[in-house]
């Protein structure tokens, strides 16, 4: 019986029969049927939100509760890049759909990373200040809470500096390098994503054969970005998670 044949049995048949012979059992089970009622006008969706810093098992995680064996999200040190809102639904056919960013998200990235570049002949308070001014006061609460959660209570302006632009070198590094843990000079990062985004090289820096294919396969992605607002794969054969 489903919920609704229940409210229907329970409205036709048991509340006729309780109004003439219990009727001081009415109204809690009226109540607790006004309350069914409310639920199933919900949604059925279950939303459950994941948050957390990278590469500590979110994703994992996630693969483990809704993929089973199989590899549902990139897991395994990926972090920066899911660390993008990624949301997993049930569907009946398995598919995909990435949303492209347009190529001035990616030189956000890149002018930050600049901005502590041209500011590294100064003193090391200079560079730091000059970096913490690019964030809204906003974006500084939000990384001085990421790094309370971190277990440092006494978190100050100085430690959440450092902490932005650690993850956003290991951001730049996995996109240039294709690893996050990957080192690569900062100038040379900063060459690489302006390569992607169409700019000329501005710190004399040559990428290698390697990067730079991952460097044009970006450049390709942004193109795209400027004539499809996002991209979709279906998959119906097993091989192809």
């Amino acid at each position: 019986m489903s919920e609704i044949e229940l409210l229907g049995w329970f409205e036709g048949r048991v509340m006729p029969f309780l109004e003439n012979h219990a009727s001081e059992r009415l109204p809690m089970l009226k109540a607790d049927a006004a309350r069914l009622r409310r639920l199933l006008r919900r949604s059925r969706e279950c939303h459950v939100c994941f948050l957390g810093n990278a590469a500590i098992g979110k994703s994992t995680l996630i693969n483990a509760l809704a993929a089973g064996n199989d590899t549902l999200l990139p897991a395994g040190g990926f972090g920066p890049l899911t660390a993008l809102a990624t949301e997993v639904r049930y569907a009946k056919e398995p598919y995909f759909r990435a949303w492209y960013h347009p190529a001035n998200r990616l030189w956000r990235l890149g002018f930050g990373l600049e901005r502590r570049l041209t500011a590294q002949p100064n003193s090391g308070s200079g560079q730091a200040d000059d970096a913490w001014k690019e964030l809204d006061a906003a974006a500084k609460e939000d990384v001085v809470t990421q790094v309370q959660d971190l277990g440092d209570p006494n978190a100050d302006a100085e430690t959440a500096r450092r902490v932005v632009l650690e993850a956003q070198v290991k951001q730049a590094q996995q996109l240039i390098a294709g690893n996050q843990s990957e080192e690569r000079p900062l100038d040379y990062l900063v060459d690489g994503i302006r390569l992607a985004c169409g700019y000329q090289p501005r710190w004399g820096s040559t990428p290698s054969s390697e990067d730079l294919v991952r460097i044009r396969r970006i450049s390709q992605i942004l193109a795209k970005a400027k004539t499809q607002g996002s991209f979709s794969v279906g998959c119906w054969d097993a091989d192809c998670w």
